[in-house]
């Protein structure tokens, strides 16, 4: 009270004498020229210190405000041990707070304690000056501050949450408050005036250096009473094993944050153009992390959750609000000018993080760590100026060096390693590039190594399964039944809601240079590597209706050394997707528009085991088109496949060495697993902690099998598919032994097209099949210029499939053109088959087998069918299609010198089948007549062949097959798109 009843303003004289015989001088040589005195008052005229100690400033929570998942509320307090400020000059003033304490404290607590939710700053120093003239002002801010301690639990997120209600309330009723007044004000007439007054604001200068912080992380020791919630009542967990803590303490960590320092300066005099500029710099850092972590996130995902459910619940309650607008949805963003952000001020700002490395180590459970580190992220925005566009910002991000590897410590070599040299990333408005509004980004990276080394591959397992333990700690929710007629919250609505937003269409693009994955599989394989070159990808959308999505590789190849070797390899593949939604203006349960295309130059395969090589194949320009119609009836879905050469030659080997490649690395698997195994059994042992089963997780899994089988029931077909299939020329031939023999047995197809569509009709499932088969030609022929065998690495492909191309003679078969059409008609789910058949031959047949021929394709098929048989371990089952001769023996080359030619028969064993077929008419099965005999050709019944039976064939090898591939692709049509 008696500071307030002061009056010096007798004393104003005295004390200016003052201030200008001690003062004035040095202060005025500081400031520019024109600076004005400010009016005088004795807080201008003197230094004065202010010294304040043991401050509290507390926060009560109201109890209705509380969360039901906590016992009650956390009060907020704010405390200083140390207020030091003082002047030294007229213009200069320093600010020193020390120990400034913000912790969550119970409402019983007493604020002298440091709680377990506390952040604790020891000491930060805050300098300001200022320089003012008669229109500007000038202002310097310093700011040091010691490493911050920060201390939480795990649930930290409920009292905050709480807090963060309690406070949003205040603020609501503080900004009701305000507007009043104002409203007040603007009926007055009074204004408000600024906090610079009439000058404005010239120079701004921050300087600001921060060491760093210590965040302390522990869970909670004590447990919550019985009425709360399980999922977030429970102390820290302690994972699948209990292996993350060695007794009943709370478990812990400890994170080190790096130092942040920062500059920022900003202009606007009369002369220059207004610009800011910063500078921000975050120090590196290493942390170590240990699997006691693990039940820490856990815990604070629950609380999260629990949050997110409660926050869920009080909008329920308070759904009679109108809802907020969304500013994502405003379509004032679309045509909003850049330069109303800061108007025209010229920005620069530059970010650099130094070093920053993660250790993930699994001690003392096992020895092995992750490590995950980069040398250098620097982000800069900028502004530009065009002579077409104005004013626009720009923002450059650069990685540099970025690595991380899995490792055990007492190996050199590494489990996986991942290698990136840089990334650069550029994001501007595509209105600057010619195009509409919206966000242009584009990213550039180097070539990109993985490593992966398989035979460690139980440390990487092992790894996974500390830090990744399955989450058995709570009961897993029964299965729910999904009706039909229920609404699904399907994949691409949820994407439609996140990326149809008007104000935000976009272009990115990204381009790799080069991925190389490099796979050491072990003596046993080899070592293998993937290679993507040249590739970029490329994302549009140029409205909330349509997106578009490229992809193109230059090259995509696979190539093995070792016991298994060879090479796969794409050349010039372009995929190509879009996406556009329904224009209706509740889109909800509407199905999209898709297409997608698949195209490729060549396709080359060579495969090798055990150093010998036994499949060589080629595949060019292969053009893949799908999409939809959307119809009232329900959808269509259309595919065609449009394909060029078809070449693949192998040997009688080459089932048993595939085979034999397939059991070895069925062998490679099931050692890592049986090592990760023993792994998993020797850290249980030391903790001395056995594995339990989770009676909840069976329960679930019981529950879940279930389901399925009682949705298992198959269900009639509503998407209407069709398939087309065209291929100009397919040449697959087999070698008796080598590549390099005498002679192959291929065969030969021109102009090859399939068409199938299958629909619901009238509730019955209608399929209408129709084959062309241009020519057939089966031949054992002879190799133009046989070569001496070769090793693996000098078989070329090139030569192999040139060589057996123009290899002629030896017809067995030759067949012309021939036409099939097949349509049925099915009761889902019945066994009855009514069918049309009509086959039509146009020409007449070749053939040309003799004894000699079918003899050595006799001796081939043995050779297959031993080699199989002895990798199997067991004899193989009899051949579907078995050629018999009157005169049987595997000795003889040939018939009897002066033999009369034999009977050669083909019979054909077709299991059993399910279906009764009932022909609607008379099916048309034109007999094929031989060139050489013409109408006297015996009929098929004459080879063991009976004509009847091939609608029955035709339905079972191929109408079956594409049926089931229909309703796979009708049930990912369905979840991914919704009800066809």
């Amino acid at each position: 009270e008696s500071l307030k009843s002061i009056n010096l303003t007798t004393e104003t004289r005295g004390l200016r004498m003052l201030r200008r015989a001690t003062m004035i001088e040095p202060i005025v040589k500081n400031q520019p020229k024109g600076a004005d005195e400010l009016p005088e008052t004795v807080l201008h005229s003197v230094s004065y210190a202010l010294e304040m100690a043991k401050i509290y400033i507390r926060w009560n929570i109201d109890n209705s405000v509380s969360s039901p998942s906590t016992r009650d509320g956390e009060d907020l307090v704010l405390s200083f041990t140390k207020l030091d400020f003082s002047t030294r000059r007229d213009n200069a003033a320093r600010l020193l707070i020390r120990d400034m304490q913000l912790q969550m404290t119970p409402s019983s607590g007493a604020p002298q304690y440091r709680s377990s939710n506390s952040a604790l700053l020891p000491e930060v120093i805050f300098n300001v000056a200022y320089v003012a003239t008669a229109t500007e002002w000038r202002l310097a801010f310093q700011a040091v501050g010691k490493p911050l301690d920060l201390r939480l639990t795990s649930h930290f997120m409920l009292p905050a949450s709480c807090l963060r209600r309690s406070i949003a309330t205040a603020m609501n009723e503080l900004r009701a408050a305000s507007d009043s007044w104002r409203s007040s004000l603007a009926k007055d007439g009074d204004q408000e005036q600024s906090w610079l007054g009439h000058r404005h604001l010239a120079s701004l200068l921050v300087d600001a250096d921060f060491a760093g912080a210590v965040v302390y992380l522990q869970g909670l020791s004590d447990p919550e009473p019985q009425d709360v919630a399980p999922s977030s009542s429970q102390g820290p967990q302690l994972g699948h094993y209990g292996q993350y803590t060695h007794d009943n303490a709370g478990s812990n960590t400890t994170l080190r944050a790096p130092g942040v320092a920062f500059k920022v300066e900003y202009a606007d005099s009369k002369n220059t153009e207004r610009s800011l500029n910063a500078e921000i710099k975050v120090d590196a850092s290493s942390n170590t992390l240990y699997p006691t972590i693990v039940p820490l996130i856990i815990e604070i995902s629950s609380s999260v959750k629990k949050v997110v459910s409660d926050s869920g619940v009080q909008e329920a309650g308070s759904s009679s609000k109108a809802p907020a607008p969304s500013f994502l949805s405003d379509d004032r963003l679309h045509s909003a000018d850049p330069s109303d952000i800061l108007q025209n001020c010229k920005l620069n700002v530059g970010l650099q993080i130094c070093r920053q490395e993660f250790v993930l180590s699994c001690q003392p459970i096992a020895r092995v760590s992750a490590t995950a580190h980069f040398d250098n992220i620097y982000v800069a925005v900028n502004t530009v100026q065009s002579a077409d566009h104005g004013q626009f910002y720009t923002l450059l991000a650069t990685f540099r060096r970025l690595r991380a590897f899995v490792q055990h410590a007492y190996s050199r070599e590494s489990t996986g390693n991942i290698d990136l040299d840089s990334v650069v990333v550029s994001l501007m408005n595509s209105r600057h590039l010619g195009a509409s509004s919206g966000i242009s980004a584009i990213a550039r990276v180097t070539p990109m190594l993985v490593e992966i080394n398989a035979k460690q591959l139980q440390d990487f397992l092992l790894f996974l399964k500390i830090w990744l333990p399955p989450d058995d700690r709570e009961p897993t929710r029964e299965p729910t039944r999904r009706t039909p007629s229920e609404p699904q919250a399907l994949l691409l609505q949820r994407y439609q809601q996140a990326a149809s937003a008007y104000a935000f269409p976009w272009n990115v693009i990204v381009a790799l240079a080069e991925l190389n994955i490099r796979l050491d599989l072990g003596q046993s394989l080899g070592k293998s590597a993937f290679v993507l070159s040249d590739c970029w990808i490329s994302s549009t959308k140029s409205s909330n209706l349509e997106q578009n999505l490229c992809l193109r590789f230059k090259k995509v190849g696979i190539e093995s050394k070792g016991r298994m070797s060879g090479f796969i390899e794409l050349q010039e593949v372009k995929v190509h997707t879009s996406i556009c939604w329904p224009t209706l203006e509740n889109p909800q349960n509407q199905v999209p528009l898709i297409q997608a295309s698949l195209e490729y130059d060549n396709f080359k395969i060579k495969a090798a085991f055990d150093y010998q090589t036994f499949l060589i194949g080629e595949i060019t320009a292969i053009k893949f088109l799908m999409y939809n119609v959307r119809r009232s009836g329900g959808d269509r879905l259309v595919s065609s496949v449009d394909g060029g050469l078809v070449r693949l030659f192998c040997t009688t080997a080459s089932a048993s060495q595939s085979l034999a490649l397939y059991q070895t690395i069925q062998r490679l698997i099931q050692e890592k697993q049986a090592a990760y195994e023993i792994s998993v059994k020797e850290f249980e042992n030391s903790l001395r902690r056995k594995t339990t089963a989770n009676p909840h997780l069976m329960e679930a899994a019981a529950r879940q099998e279930v389901l399925k089988t009682e949705t298992g029931i198959k269900r009639p077909l509503r998407l209407q598919t069709t398939v087309i299939l065209t291929l100009k020329r397919i040449n697959v031939g087999a070698f008796p032994r080598t590549f390099f023999d005498s002679q192959i047995f291929k065969l030969e197809a021109l102009e090859t097209s399939i068409q199938s569509a299958i629909k619901l009709d009238n509730d019955r499932l209608h399929s209408n099949l129709s084959m062309t088969l241009g020519q057939l030609r089966v031949a054992l022929s002879g190799m133009p210029r046989p070569t001496a065998p070769k090793a693996v690495g000098d078989i070329s492909i090139e030569e192999v499939i040139g060589a057996a191309s123009v290899s002629a003679g030896g017809t067995i078969l030759k067949v012309p053109k021939v036409v099939a059409n097949m349509q049925t008609w099915q009761i889902p789910n019945s066994t009855e088959i009514s069918y049309l058949f009509k086959s039509s031959f146009q020409g007449k047949v070749d053939v040309g087998w003799n004894y000699s021929r079918i003899s050595f394709l006799r001796s081939m098929w043995n050779n297959h069918s031993q080699a199989l048989a002895q990798r199997l371990g067991k004899p193989l089952r009899q051949a579907a299609v078995q050629i018999t001769t009157d005169v049987a023996s595997d000795d003889d080359e040939g018939p009897p010198a002066g033999a009369k030619q034999n009977k050669i028969t083909a019979v054909v064993n077709v299991p059993q089948s399910k279906y009764r077929y009932t022909p609607l008419e008379t099916p048309i099965i034109e007999t094929p007549q031989l060139r050489d005999m013409g109408d006297a050709t015996p009929p098929l019944e004459w080879i063991g062949l009976n004509r009847e039976r091939l609608p029955n064939l035709t339905h079972q090898i191929v109408i079956v097959a594409l049926m089931e591939v229909a309703k796979e692709i009708e049930d990912a049509y369905t979840r991914i798109l919704g009800v066809a």
